[in-house]
């Protein structure tokens, strides 16, 4: 770092509750180009054959064509071939066009005016990164979900924010009328879980049990259904019933560095005392 960063503050600390109240909702207006705003209000299929990514296969992630070359580089020892000069000079480079790199280059030009020239390097075929919008066409109609932005704290956002959406024309209140997600519920307000037939040999629903949402009536009754092993019933059996702290008598330096040294399965399966089979069903609770 020379000294030219530290004059532009790259040196100092920023928490990442500052930096998503600060930052994050850039994305947001930058990510919606005219056409979408205009499908999403019509509900008009796009014309076939067009290049519009969300269509393709809605929730697309880090698709192929996207990661290839970082893959090379990391895991086959490849190398870039030698550069050449294209003759270009722009004031500001940005690496990655998601939720930061998106702010970066809105603030940049609202600062130093729109003859700024900015150049925005991007691995995916569009913007909005882990926060981008997601798209799912049903029965001919268009469903329009936030993505990862639906988790921001909008209630706390910072003043400078406020700012932000109100220049970027996004309305809170307004995205709020049209919200009917709940996350986690049914449409009686009850947990359930699905085991597929593909995975564990039968499918199995099985209501009122939720590892979200920790004991509830008839536990035991209710792991006697998943169509697992024996062995991996019982140990979630324990795992429900035991009430012990495992973290006594170890400083708080202790946990946080046993913690830092464990993955999630492993705590699971050596403080948890579940099996293989069973510590895997936590790590699938996030799948819906």
């Amino acid at each position: 770092m020379n000294n030219k960063d530290k004059k532009l503050g790259m040196d100092r600390d920023i928490t990442r509750r500052d930096f998503i109240h600060d930052v994050s909702l850039a994305s947001l207006g930058l990510a919606l180009p005219a056409g979408v705003a205009a499908h999403a209000a019509t509900g008009s299929p796009v014309p076939a054959g067009a290049n519009y990514p969300p269509v393709r296969t809605g929730m697309r992630g880090s698709h192929p064509g996207a990661f290839e070359v970082a893959h090379a580089l990391a895991r086959e020892g490849k190398s870039f071939p030698a550069p050449t000069d294209i003759d270009e000079s722009y004031d500001l480079v940005v690496v990655g066009g998601g939720i930061s790199g998106l702010a970066a280059a809105y603030y940049y030009r609202k600062r130093f005016g729109p003859d700024a020239r900015i150049l925005i390097l991007e691995n995916h075929d569009e913007f909005g990164g882990h926060a981008r919008r997601n798209e799912f066409h049903q029965g001919g109609q268009m469903r329009l979900s936030w993505g990862g932005t639906m988790n921001l704290e909008y209630p706390l956002f910072s003043d400078e924010v406020n700012e932000l959406l109100t220049e970027l024309g996004v309305d809170i209140d307004t995205l709020l009328e049209g919200y009917h997600f709940r996350y986690g519920s049914g449409p009686k307000g009850k947990h359930a879980m699905f085991f597929d037939a593909e995975t564990y040999g039968r499918d199995e629903l099985v209501q009122d049990f939720s590892f979200r949402a920790g004991r509830e009536t008839d536990l035991d009754a209710s792991i006697d259904r998943f169509p697992i092993s024996k062995e991996s019933r019982e140990s979630l059996k324990k795992f429900y019933a035991r009430r012990e702290n495992v973290f006594a008598g170890k400083s708080e330096d202790e946990v946080r560095n046993l913690l830092r040294s464990i993955s999630y399965t492993d705590f699971l399966k050596k403080y948890g005392g579940l099996t293989d089979e069973a510590a895997d069903l936590f790590m699938r609770v996030t799948h819906g």
